[in-house]
């Protein structure tokens, strides 16, 4: 009897945590409040404080078969200190990937005044200079050199920001989509050249990770004419949310959020258990605007285990807790019917998915 009232407790508490509602100033138009520049959505929340914030940084090089995801993470929520992980993970075309992971104190970070920059120890940034976004990594094993050539503003949904109870939320917004990447590697012994595309996210919230979003479905995808963006999220109670941004000739064209992301012909990936969709399909719809899309994985890129380097005892008690959480990234193919204002438009484009599952 008492295990069934404390459920009781537990289910009701869950509801009214997660019952509010999603961008609650968000309108699909173009107010002004929807572009920001860059650099302000990239500003580092310096009032932000006893919370959780992410840079997170895209890039896919198709022509050398090379993506690179670069992660900043702030953590003030445990210690109250402004602790950052600086994480890149870049696969080549032959399955090898490189891991770069280094932890940085508050007193080895340096966040400048005016234009967005963050300097990590002696070497490493992330920084805006005019209208190129610069990422940088220096160590002993690879010399990275990233440079983010954006064309358009930064976009944000409303405040950014989905309440989950009066005082938590989880806020998101897109400082740069769709840019040309260029830049240098040097990894053993070899130069590669880089040319091809990417994007940045910057999140920010305060909540502990169990009321963080453990599922996730993202799709990048670009060509010099069109880009679009999917980030499809699933909260703890089951609530979908989607968000997509579409742009065409480097300026954002439309943008949505909806239940529109839905997953079919699944299969079993033997390495993470992953029960793992072939194929993903999109039905985003308003009174004037209709985007339907077929998109089919083609083959992975990397798996990449969230928890692999927390220490073995840690690493099964977490596992335990949420159970073994992987990411899945691949190349994709996704066949695009856009419909704005009655004119009609269709298009295909490859890009890169990152499907983001719990194995319990």
């Amino acid at each position: 009897m008492n295990k069934i009232f404390y459920l009781l407790i537990f289910l009701f508490l869950h509801f009214f945590l997660f019952s509010t509602t999603v961008f609650h100033t968000y309108k699909n138009d173009f107010h002004k409040n929807n572009h920001k520049t860059i650099n302000d959505l990239l500003q580092k929340k310096e009032n932000f404080s006893k919370g959780n914030e992410n840079y997170f940084h895209e890039a896919q090089f198709a022509k050398q078969g090379i993506t690179i995801f670069t992660f900043v993470t702030f953590n003030n929520s445990v210690f109250g200190e402004n602790d950052c992980k600086l994480n890149c993970i870049i696969t080549f075309k032959n399955g090898e990937t490189y891991v770069f992971d280094q932890d940085y104190s508050s007193k080895e970070v340096k966040i400048h005044d005016g234009n967005f920059h963050i300097q990590f120890g002696k070497k490493n940034y992330l920084r805006i200079n005019k209208d190129v976004y610069a990422i940088k990594i220096d160590n002993k094993d690879i010399h990275l050199s990233l440079n983010y050539h954006y064309s358009n503003n930064g976009f944000i949904f409303g405040d950014g920001k989905v309440q989950l109870s009066k005082k938590k939320f989880l806020g998101f917004s897109q400082p740069i989509i769709g840019a040309q990447v260029q830049g240098k590697l040097k990894y053993q012994e070899q130069n590669i050249s880089l040319d091809g595309w990417g994007s940045v996210d910057h999140d920010f919230n305060n909540v502990s990770p169990i009321d963080n979003p453990r599922l996730w479905r993202s799709f990048w995808f670009y060509e010099k004419k069109y880009a679009i963006i999917i980030h499809t999220f699933i909260l703890p109670d089951g609530r979908q949310i989607d968000r997509m941004v579409f742009c065409k000739d480097g300026q954002i064209v439309s943008h949505y959020i909806n239940q529109g992301l839905n997953t079919k012909k699944k299969f079993i990936d033997q390495e993470s258990q992953i029960d793992f969709p072939a194929e993903y399909a999109i039905n985003y719809q308003n009174d004037s605007e209709h985007v339907k899309a077929e998109i089919k994985y083609l083959e992975f890129t990397n798996k990449v285990q969230a928890f692999a380097h927390l220490p073995p005892l840690v690493h099964k008690i977490v596992a335990m807790a949420v159970g073994e959480m992987w990411g899945l990234r691949f190349w994709a193919r996704g066949k695009f019917t856009i419909q704005i204002n009655g004119r009609t438009e269709e298009f295909q484009l490859t890009g890169l998915g990152n499907y983001v599952d719990v194995v319990k």
